[in-house]
């Protein structure tokens, strides 16, 4: 596309000379400046002229006849630099002095500039060739045109040329749309220099100036790509990330048409022809994938000013990560998935696959199970496969804190609120976990104060920090999780009916190690493997694992086996592992009330308050049916009917206690004095 013709037109070489070098370096290489003049041979037509810009206003009657009809005439506007009125202020006041200039008009405008702006004490008289009576006046003032001063004439100031205005320098780029490429730099620069015929207008460029910095820096500190563009689809802002994308600097597109740059980056031009809105549509750029949106200036579909923004995908995977690791670093983000859940047996499967169902809505989740299952890390792993897996998981235990540091971290607090309490307050894990998960860990241990405050959230999904008058509406799901009998708990007034049954919407029961002894190899080599330990565990070693109850379940093999690890010199030996699973079971000797074979009532006692004990270690009771497994899985003889039978037998002895019909049977502190006669070692 060529460029825009300006010609300049004035009476002398000199002057059309002046004043177009000064246009150059305005307007660089955007506009294409002539000139002509009137002392010189003139054609008959100004061929290809955009703009003629004259020097009197009685040029323009020869200007008209030699451009076509419609041919912008502007009469141009000068001024005098800084550093010219600085040398008329210095002139002692009342001095009287020539102004010299090349025509009567010239010297008159010259005097009548001056005035204007400002230099009113001095008595200047208008000199210039062909005046036929000049004053007796050893003292001449002329901007730049030293060769018409009288020669008896001693002192001379040159107040150097009179420059272009910033009046016709706006003009000039309106005309030609360049008013968003020099109007962030050049003009700046150039008012600096000058000093303008109206202050007001000074002012008001100042100030478009100082918006127009503003929201160039705002744009440049962005990461995304900006471009915008008016109804003549002409390219208005171009950040620096857009250059960095299409290798063009930024004065190379100012006021250029936007299809030039979408040809340039292989775009499609139905991205400016349909004048509706759009966002993050996937395009290949320069080899690279972007997400571009379109969005109008006045937020209307109507509008023919548009923005578009570039994001590049790579940028904002390594942003997600970014903020993925600083949400690690505060303990925000979960770390497991369900490929981290080793097992490979039927009973983790389908504990599995039922979790993953639970990962599709929003309602609020309760695990149960032993203590050791690994609670946390199937709530850790339903959180990363939902919708929210892009926002932060708080974790909580609500049995690790006192009841009054438990509230300020769940809800927060406002400064001032109590003694202690940090300057500007603090957000509360419920704050935190906005747009996310938060994961209350045992949950039965929550005091029956901050119950009814945690169904208000659930209720309501808002909270009010400690010492504040106002509500915060918070985006969270809860997942809580407990080792304990809730129900029990209940029955005891120790927990809200009405906050289980909240709690409870989604309930997911995570196995103990011992209904899924399938999965212990795998488990003992992945934890050897976690601790970089290549060696290998015998068959009779795995045995005796097997033969164990592990109460302490998942938590408890991988201490098993940090202790063989430890322990262990060479390879591992029955011996390295640890007391308590030796004197549980020794491989071939049966041990005195343990015998698979024998109905004696001395075994089945001994093996019912073994696994009542076990159970009451977790928190938790176990029925009858629970007990007839156990006895299955381990191989003892011993009918569903005998085991009630003992049950209510060893009731009346006050050697157990029944929980609750629901959660089944306890040992008691008399059962556990038998035990200990029965195994003979300390429990």
């Amino acid at each position: 596309m060529s460029r825009p013709v300006l010609l300049v037109f004035a009476r002398d070489k000199k002057t059309s000379m002046d004043i177009t070098e000064q246009l150059k370096n305005i307007f660089e290489e955007r506009i294409n400046i002539d000139y002509k003049y009137l002392e010189d041979e003139l054609p008959e037509h100004f061929d290809n002229v955009n703009m003629v810009l004259v020097t009197s206003q009685s040029y323009t009657r020869i200007v008209v006849p030699r451009v076509k009809t419609g041919t912008d005439i502007m009469v141009v506007r000068r001024t005098l630099t800084v550093e010219s009125l600085n040398k008329l202020q210095n002139i002692a006041p009342d001095t009287k002095a020539l102004l010299v200039n090349d025509k009567k008009e010239a010297a008159e405008e010259t005097i009548a500039l001056i005035y204007e702006l400002g230099i009113k004490n001095l008595h200047l008289t208008p000199v210039y060739p062909g005046l036929k009576e000049i004053p007796y006046i050893d003292f001449a003032i002329t901007p730049d045109e030293i060769s018409y001063v009288p020669e008896n004439i001693n002192n001379v100031l040159n107040i150097g040329p009179r420059v272009i205005d910033i009046s016709t320098i706006t003009d000039i780029a309106i005309k030609f749309n360049l008013m968003n490429e020099i109007g962030n730099n050049i003009l700046p620069t150039h008012l600096t220099k000058i000093i303008p015929n109206s202050l007001g207008l000074k002012d008001t460029l100042q100030k478009m100036t100082n918006i127009r910095q503003k929201m160039e820096t705002i744009l440049n500190t962005v990461n995304d790509g900006v471009l915008a563009y008016d109804k003549a689809h002409n390219i208005t802002q171009f950040n620096r990330v857009m250059e960095q994308l299409s290798g063009k600097a930024h004065w190379q597109i100012m006021g250029k048409p936007v299809k030039n740059i979408f040809s340039h980056l292989d775009l499609p031009l139905e991205i400016l022809n349909n004048k509706k809105s759009f966002y993050d549509r996937v395009y290949s750029v320069m080899g690279k994938k972007y997400l571009i949106s379109k969005m109008p200036f006045d937020r209307k579909e109507t509008s023919d000013d548009y923005i578009l923004t570039f994001k590049e995908t790579s940028q904002i995977e390594k942003q997600e990560l970014k903020v993925r690791k600083e949400l690690r670093k505060k303990g925000l983000l979960a770390r497991y998935s369900f490929n981290d859940i080793i097992g490979t047996g039927p009973t983790i499967k389908k504990t599995i696959n039922h979790a993953r169902k639970l990962t599709r809505g929003d309602s609020e989740v309760l695990i149960q199970g032993e203590s050791g299952t690994g609670k946390e890390l199937f709530a850790q792993s339903i959180h990363n496969a939902s919708k929210r897996n892009n926002g932060p998981f708080v974790a909580i235990n609500c049995s690790a804190l006192p009841e009054s540091l438990l509230e300020s971290e769940l809800f927060g607090y406002e400064e001032g609120a109590f003694t202690g309490a940090k300057k500007g307050g603090k957000p509360g894990l419920f704050e935190q976990a906005h747009k996310g998960t938060i994961f209350l860990d045992e949950i039965g241990d929550l005091p029956l104060s901050l119950q009814s405050r945690l169904l208000r959230v659930l209720q309501e999904k808002e909270i009010m920090r400690i010492g504040a008058i106002k509500i915060i509406p918070v985006d969270i799901r809860v997942i809580s999780a407990t080792n304990r009998n809730l129900t029990q708990l209940i029955e005891k007034n120790l927990f809200r009916a009405d906050l289980y049954y909240r709690l409870n919407v989604l309930p997911l029961h995570i196995p103990p190690l011992r209904e899924r002894l399938e999965d212990l190899p795998l488990l003992v080599n992945y934890f050897l493997a976690r601790a970089g330990d290549k060696r290998h565990t015998s068959r009779e070693i795995m045995n005796y694992l097997r033969e164990y109850s592990w109460p302490g379940n998942v938590r408890e093999l991988n201490n098993c086996i940090k202790y063989m690890i430890n322990i262990s010199d060479e390879e591992f030996k029955i011996k390295d592992l640890p007391p308590y699973i030796l004197d549980n079971k020794t491989p071939g000797k049966k041990k005195e009330g343990l015998s698979p074979s024998s109905n004696n009532i001395k075994n089945i006692v001994h093996f019912i308050l073994k696994q009542l004990y076990i159970s009451a270690r977790t928190g938790n009771g176990m029925g009858r049916y629970k007990l007839y497994q156990i006895a299955r899985e381990k191989g003892y003889n011993i009918s569903k009917s005998k085991i009630r039978t003992e049950l209510k037998h060893l009731k009346d002895k006050n050697l157990i206690k029944t929980i609750s019909r629901r959660s089944g049977h306890t040992i008691s502190k008399k059962g556990i004095k038998l035990l200990n006669r029965l195994e003979n070692i300390n429990l």
